[in-house]
């Protein structure tokens, strides 16, 4: 089960998937910036799980991709259904699209008491070398150990990552 995890994300993270290519005012493809729009919506979350816990009740959060143009990719697990993930991506609490896919992962309840995703973008300027980093990505992720949420900060650097608990 590790290993298919393990794919999955790996997958995920090098195809792009979680990766924005928009423009930014200025011409720099968003995600070249400062993190300015990659910032975490709670609103965003709270719609996501709803329309997650009408597909599975038990429905807990496994991961959730911010784009810098404020667009969040959510992906749901349950217990109840093995192989399979449910993602919805939000903007501004407004549902674009929502639906099963194959996935296998754990998830949980999202802590009401973590560090906001501006603060993780500010722990990741303070590791030498990433002061200036440009922003490609911003991800909140289920720990393996089941129940440990980490940012992950993906630069043209390299990916720093963050315990999101306070």
């Amino acid at each position: 089960a590790a290993a298919v995890l393990l794919a999955v994300i790996g997958y995920s993270w090098f195809s792009g998937v979680f990766t924005p290519k928009t423009e930014e005012p200025g011409g720099n493809e968003a995600g070249q910036g400062n993190g300015a729009g990659a910032s975490f919506e709670r609103s965003d979350y709270e719609a996501a799980l709803e329309r997650a816990r009408a597909w599975r009740v038990d429905a807990g959060l496994s991961r959730a991709s911010v784009s810098t143009r404020g667009e969040t990719n959510f992906i749901f697990v349950s217990n109840t259904l093995r192989d399979k993930g449910f993602t919805v991506t939000v903007s501004g609490g407004i549902i674009s699209a929502a639906g099963e896919v194959p996935f296998v992962s754990t998830g949980g309840e999202l802590p009401e008491d973590i560090i906001s995703s501006e603060e993780a973008i500010m722990k990741t300027r303070q590791v030498p070398g990433y002061e200036d980093a440009k922003i490609l990505s911003v991800e909140i992720i289920y720990g393996p150990d089941g129940g440990t949420w980490y940012w992950g900060i993906k630069t043209e650097k390299g990916t720093v990552t963050v315990k999101a608990a306070r």
